[in-house]
């Protein structure tokens, strides 16, 4: 990734440049929810629902998903909301009832439910029973649990084979598939592509993880989807700068759309 709007010569050679240029009133989202009140759902729409925190909403995952999936021109058209905040775990989110609320006002096709970042590892008493809580409304509402596997930080004392292990026992106790970011996360960052500044994505693990999703709800791969997004936001968030600085060129981009179909291919099995 680099922070100039080139793209290498080399990549130009070998793979088509796939871009999408965005007006300024791309403001559609603040920290990730959707505040175009005035865009009313459609029939053909697949929406999606993000419960999670900033590993979700940094750098608009949940709209970059969108663009992925409608550059691909897959049917039916994605739709993806966020409900959430800064740091939240799943029993914050049980607690405040928004998220809950959100799910039961809407209908939608799945509820994605994104832990804390280290929370998968914690006490089970507390997190698995919260998900099974929140899975249990979920599908009381008539949507499908679907589980974010996240990446094991780099500062933490966790191997992503630890999470994976937990991921699993959690996606067989609610009998509910897993998204696995972390598992294309790990495949990447073992070959040296650069994903997050440390604590959060950049541009990089969020286009990653946007690719996994739509990868694993349409079960099909991302190559050829866009993977450059020129925006602009009228009013500046520190959680959306790598957004509108940075770009992801050619070979890593085709890089991601492997691992993110072989992760979430394998998942699927």
């Amino acid at each position: 990734m680099k922070r100039s709007p080139r793209i290498r010569l080399a990549a130009l050679v070998a793979i088509a440049v796939v871009s999408i240029t965005v007006a300024a009133d791309i403001k559609v989202r603040v920290r990730g929810k959707r505040v175009d009140a005035g865009a009313k759902p459609r029939a053909d729409e697949l929406r999606v629902l993000f419960i999670g925190n900033s590993l979700t909403y940094f750098n608009e995952m949940p709209w970059l998903a969108e663009q992925v999936a409608k550059s691909l021109g897959v049917k039916p058209t994605l739709r993806a909301d966020f409900n959430g905040r800064s740091g939240a775990t799943l029993r914050q989110h049980w607690q405040r009832g928004r998220a809950v609320r959100a799910m039961r006002e809407v209908k939608y096709a799945y509820v994605v439910l994104q832990p804390q970042g280290t929370e998968i590892m914690r006490p089970e008493e507390e997190t698995f029973r919260y998900a099974k809580m929140l899975d249990e409304e979920i599908r009381r509402s008539g949507a499908k649990t679907l589980l974010f596997l996240n990446w094991a930080p780099a500062k933490s004392n966790y191997e992503q084979a630890a999470y994976n292990r937990q991921f699993a026992r959690l996606s067989a106790e609610l009998k509910a598939p897993i998204a696995p970011v972390g598992i294309a996360w790990e495949s990447l960052r073992k070959q040296g592509t650069e994903l997050d500044d440390g604590s959060h994505p950049t541009v990089t693990g969020s286009y990653l993880t946007a690719c996994v999703f739509v990868a694993t709800i349409y079960g099909r791969s991302t190559h050829k989807a866009v993977y450059n997004f020129e925006v602009h936001f009228d009013e500046a968030q520190f959680y959306r700068e790598s957004l509108e600085n940075d770009r992801i060129d050619g070979v890593t981009a085709e890089a991601i759309h492997r691992a993110a179909w072989a992760a979430a291919s394998a998942a699927r099995k």
